[in-house]
C-alpha cells in the first residue's frame, strides 16, 4: 500500500479555500463598482428642476419656524416665479397663520431704484391653520405681468402672522388688525427676489 503525500492535499485544499475568497470579494466588489456607476448616472438624469427640488427640501429640514428654500428666483415677462415655504407650529396650541406677501422695493442692475413694480404676488393673503408641533408646505408665487416691467432685482416681503387673542401687541406694525381691533402678532418675517432680464 502507497502513502498519499499530505502536504500535497493540504497545499491543494488551502488553494481551493484562498481561490473561493478571491472570487467571493472580487464578485462583491463587481457590485460595488456597479451600484456607484448607476447612482451617479441617476444624479446626471436629474433635472435642475428636481434638483432645486430636493435641495430646496434640504435647506427647510432644520427646526425653523417659517423656511423659504430657495428665496431668489428668475422670472421672464409674463411669466411666474414659484417659491416653496415651510411652517412649522411651534406653539402648545392650535394656531391659525396669515401669509400676506408684499411689495417692498425694486432696483435696476445698475442699483437705481425702479419706481413703478408690475409685478403681483399670487396670492397676496392666505390663511392656514396649524396644530401644536404640525407643519406644513406653501407655494408662493410672483407674476410678472407682460409689458411695463424693467429688468432687475424686486424684493418682497413675506410675513407670517397669527392671533393669541391679546390687543395691540404686535410691535412691528406688519401684522393687520383684526376685526376685533387686535392687532395679530407677527410669526416671522422673510423676503424673497424676483429676478426680471
Amino acid at each position: 500500500m502507497k502513502l498519499v503525500d499530505r502536504r500535497g492535499i493540504e497545499l491543494s485544499v488551502n488553494f481551493m479555500v484562498i481561490i473561493i475568497i478571491a472570487i467571493v470579494v472580487f464578485f462583491f466588489g463587481a457590485k460595488f463598482i456597479f451600484n456607484l456607476v448607476s447612482e451617479a448616472t441617476e444624479i446626471q438624469q436629474l433635472s435642475n428642476e428636481q434638483l432645486d427640488a430636493k435641495i430646496s427640501d434640504l435647506l427647510c429640514s432644520g427646526s425653523q419656524k417659517v423656511c423659504i428654500g430657495q428665496d431668489r428666483q428668475s422670472a421672464q415677462r409674463n411669466g411666474l416665479a414659484v417659491f416653496g415655504m415651510k411652517i412649522i407650529n411651534a406653539d402648545t396650541a392650535q394656531r391659525n397663520f396669515d401669509i400676506i406677501v408684499r411689495k417692498s422695493a425694486a432696483f435696476k442692475n445698475d442699483k437705481s431704484p425702479i419706481v413703478s413694480i408690475n409685478l403681483n404676488p399670487i396670492p397676496e393673503t392666505r390663511s392656514i391653520t396649524l396644530k401644536p408641533n404640525d407643519g406644513k408646505t406653501l407655494g408662493l408665487g410672483v407674476s410678472v405681468d407682460k409689458a411695463g416691467v424693467e429688468s432687475g432685482t424686486y424684493i418682497f416681503d413675506v410675513i407670517v402672522c397669527f392671533d393669541d387673542g391679546k390687543t395691540g401687541d404686535d410691535a412691528t406694525g406688519k401684522c393687520p388688525v383684526t376685526l376685533s381691533g387686535a392687532n395679530k402678532d407677527l410669526y416671522d418675517f422673510k423676503k424673497i427676489y424676483v429676478e426680471v432680464s
